[in-house]
């Protein structure tokens, strides 16, 4: 996910989300505008794992540094703790819910 943010690719980040988790149109529109309009350097630690094969809740540190791509100097830089819930879906695991959505939102201009 990291990877393909940073490229620009929205579609292959939202990949790993499930489209029917309460939210994802709206992350899909925030998402596909920062990919457009923002240069994204993402990293992410992970802070807590629980659950089983199955379900997944996890805490991770996700840090977010946006450089708009008409103004370099238009820089945004953010850091919060994510709560992702993931489930097994065949052999991939995709992303049931995420908290807080408005993380991925374009900088207010």
């Amino acid at each position: 996910m990291v990877s393909a943010l940073g490229a620009g690719d929205a579609q292959s980040f939202l990949a790993a989300f499930d489209p029917a988790m309460p939210g994802f149109a709206n992350l899909r529109t925030d998402v596909e505008a920062l990919a457009q309009d923002y240069f994204v350097q993402s990293a992410i630690v992970p802070v807590d794992s629980q659950g089983d094969t199955r379900r997944r809740s996890v805490e991770l540190d996700w840090l977010l540094h946006l450089t708009s791509q008409n103004d370099a100097a238009q820089v945004t830089r953010r850091r919060q703790t994510i709560r992702c819930g993931l489930e097994k879906r065949g052999r991939r695991w995709k992303i049931v819910s995420l908290v807080p959505l408005s993380f991925f939102a374009p900088p207010a201009l």
